[in-house]
């Protein structure tokens, strides 16, 4: 079937305006809290030094991440639990936010697993490709990296719909789960991909425009550690606001190429 872009659009916003307190609850639970909490105590991890040494930058960047990996590492843990019990709250048996919150636990391994599957696949796929290319000096150099970040954005839109696959279809086996959304996609890779391309350049756009007068708030506070608050807690607002964003629009995605399969359970809507 083909993919329809507005109606899965659509579908989203209508997700957000009939279960905004869940959604907030959850993303602020898993999400806000702990991105706060993370930035205030490690500020490092609100993003990468900009005083890099522009012909070495390795050494600092090598530094840095030894810095926040820990940090990193609890975050995103956080936000893959919050985005999985978002996911859930709208699955077939219209749970309630106790079983939601359970229920992305549960996914939570397979997702990690899944992700550290597809990490060593593109890994070992990149080095190899870039190995090859590389024979051909600085322009193969180039054109493999060119063919690497195409690829990348192409996976990451057939892979869109797996942490759905996951929770909806209890695939918690990473090779299945990766299947089943290679299966859903079959088709529709390109417009799906095109899909999320406008959303993150209008989510690039918006994110430029709300960090201008954080920025100015942020300048103008005198004290330093006020300011730090004011960094802290627009970041991790924007981190809640973007994962239930993300949380939606899985579920969008997925009942719609999943809508007509008789092979596979639909999730029932939540506020039908």
């Amino acid at each position: 079937m083909a993919f329809d872009m507005n109606g899965a659009w659509n579908e989203a916003v209508r997700l957000l305006r009939r279960n905004p307190e869940l959604l907030a609850l959850i993303a602020g639970l898993f999400v806000f809290l702990p991105t706060l909490a993370i930035y205030l105590i490690e500020p490092q991890t609100m993003a990468v030094p900009s005083d890099l040494d522009q012909a070495n930058p390795i050494p600092q960047l090598t530094e840095y991440f030894q810095t926040v990996a820990g940090w990193m590492i609890a975050l995103q843990l956080a936000q893959y639990a919050g985005l999985l019990a978002m996911v859930a709250l709208f699955a077939r048996r219209r749970p309630t936010v106790g079983d939601a919150i359970r229920n992305g636990l549960v996914a939570l391994v397979p997702l990690i697993l899944t992700q550290l599957l597809i990490t060593f696949g593109v890994m070992i796929t990149a080095a190899l490709l870039l190995s090859l290319l590389s024979l051909g000096g600085a322009a193969g150099a180039t054109i493999g990296m060119v063919l690497l970040f195409i690829a990348a954005f192409y996976l990451t839109a057939r892979l869109f719909p797996v942490v759905a696959v996951i929770v909806f279809e209890k695939r918690f086996n990473p090779l299945k789960a990766i299947g089943e959304s290679f299966r859903m996609t079959r088709g529709v890779g390109a417009r799906l991909l095109a899909f999320l391309a406008l959303l993150a350049i209008a989510w690039i756009v918006i994110s430029l425009v709300l960090n201008l007068p954080v920025a100015l708030i942020a300048a103008l506070v005198a004290n330093p550690e006020v300011a730090l608050f004011v960094d802290a807690f627009f970041g991790a607002l924007l981190s809640a606001i973007v994962t239930a964003v993300i949380a939606v629009l899985v579920v969008a995605v997925f009942r719609q190429l999943s809508a007509g399969r008789e092979e596979a359970p639909s999730p029932d809507r939540r506020d039908s």
